[in-house]
């Protein structure tokens, strides 16, 4: 077999070679007589002894090489002799056990064409500043660190082991960046400088593995830049919002979203209410804060005057919400409330742009329905889930909610009617079940598909869309 493998490199033109079976490293030498050779997988683990001259041989003389691919067992450096492959568009290095380099290589900086670069269990401490020249860069992922052209994701190492995120500043950095911080010092997040980082139109920082001792330092200064679109904080312990985070300096900010914050109040630097808002912002999502007890800073119409959709997801301490604000927002088209029993309604308020509204284990709304609905003569979505409520008269559905064309209403053990299953003819999809107190139509009702609320929820892929074309 050995002997066929070599007589076929010796006679025939090869453009593309793949190794199945273990060759001896003759045979692998005899590789650099194809000088045409665009693609090399070699699946073999190879020892440095074999590789470093292998690679020697082979960059000598294959001036066309786009692809490569080769496993080893251990090393403590790459080969430089790689940076030789001036056309080489993919690299991928497989070893089956973590390494620890120094740096990256200098020399592969010069590999202008490469696009992707893969080495899963390599750990780089440092990359160099020539790093960024790598311009066609499409696709770099390593041990801790997951590069693409407009998606970035920094990985949390194992625990104890910190991580240099200062390794970011010699990166081109586009689209969206997402950052899980556990073991970051301030110092080196500070060097990634991403108050001019303007290609970044994305920022997620996840404090998830933080103890929340440096939460407050390190999340002002990850500043960005202030044409940022879309920011999602995660986990943060801090006592107070960043000086950063205000109306005046994220004026582009079109997407919010907080997630499992561990603070008391949520509100921006400076709260001002008679100062501009945060003119741009259309979403605006908060979960799983489960110590924030109100949101009257943040929930105000003159600040939010764009806001489309508003989502409050398991706040369990959240009880004091100015309802009648809801009023206020003018453009709001999709509003869900769920899982955040200690709210108290008071003089619910909605207006009459809303088209999507899903209420859900929320508390008491009885004294809030059916009056909140009588001017939403746009809703075509409603879902009302495990809430306190009474009765909603016939005439409502036909008359006030008349484009409804999905209903669900579940759970509700103080509910005695909805005025019958009549008034809910011209309704596409409906579901009524697990009332036990309504007796004026059969349970469970199920006609369509269920209804279940989406947000123009934000898309990686979209916003990537957007970077690039702009």
């Amino acid at each position: 077999m050995k002997q066929m493998c070599s007589v076929f490199l010796k006679t025939f033109v090869i453009y593309h070679f793949s190794q199945r079976k273990s060759l001896d490293f003759k045979n692998l030498m005899a590789l650099s007589r194809c000088k045409k050779v665009r693609t090399i997988l070699i699946k073999e683990q190879l020892g440095k002894t074999a590789l470093f001259p292998l690679l020697d041989r082979l960059s000598n003389q294959l001036k066309y090489l786009r692809f490569l691919s080769c496993g080893f067992t251990t090393l403590n450096v790459l080969p430089e002799s790689v940076a030789n492959f001036n056309l080489l568009r993919c690299l991928k290095l497989d070893i089956p056990r973590r390494c620890i380099f120094e740096s990256f290589p200098d020399s592969f900086c010069s590999l202008y064409h490469l696009q992707m670069f893969e080495a899963l269990n390599c750990h780089f401490e440092k990359f160099p500043r020539d790093f960024r020249y790598l311009t066609n860069l499409q696709f770099f992922r390593a041990k801790t660190f997951c590069y693409e052209r407009h998606h970035t994701v920094l990985l949390q190492p194992s625990s104890g082991v910190y991580i240099d995120v200062s390794l970011l500043k010699n990166f081109n950095l586009q689209g969206v960046l997402h950052l899980k911080l556990g073991n970051v010092r301030v110092a080196d997040a500070a060097q990634i400088e991403l108050n001019k980082r303007s290609h970044i139109h994305g920022l997620i920082l996840d404090f998830h593995s933080c103890d929340g001792s440096k939460d407050q330092e390190l999340l002002e200064v990850l500043c960005p830049h202030q044409d940022i679109e879309y920011l999602k904080l995660e986990y943060f312990s801090g006592v107070i919002m960043p000086t950063w985070f205000e109306p005046t300096y994220l004026q582009r900010l079109g997407q919010l979203r907080f997630r499992g914050l561990r603070v008391l109040t949520i509100a921006w630097a400076n709260n001002d209410t008679d100062q501009a808002g945060f003119s741009s912002l259309t979403e605006l999502h908060i979960s799983l804060c489960r110590r924030v007890s109100s949101l009257d800073h943040i929930l105000q119409p003159g600040s939010l005057p764009s806001i489309k959709t508003i989502w409050i997801e398991e706040c369990d301490a959240l009880s004091s919400i100015s309802a009648q604000r809801f009023g206020g927002f003018s453009c709001l088209e999709e509003l869900k409330v769920q899982k955040c029993q200690q709210i108290q309604w008071i003089g619910l308020v909605l207006p009459p742009s809303l088209v999507k509204l899903q209420l859900e284990d929320c508390g008491d709304l009885s004294d809030s329905i059916p009056n909140c609905l009588l001017n939403l003569d746009k809703l075509i979505q409603l879902s009302l889930m495990s809430v306190r409520l009474r009765s909603i008269p016939a005439h409502l559905w036909a008359q006030k909610l008349s484009k409804l064309e999905s209903l669900e209403i579940s759970c509700c053990p103080e509910l005695i009617s909805i005025g019958g299953s009549e008034g809910l003819e011209h309704i596409a999809n409906v579901f009524v079940e697990s009332c036990p107190q309504l007796k004026d139509l059969r349970q469970p009702l199920k006609r369509g598909r269920r209804p279940f609320l989406t947000s123009k929820s934000f898309s990686i892929l979209a916003l990537c869309v957007f970077s690039a074309s702009a």
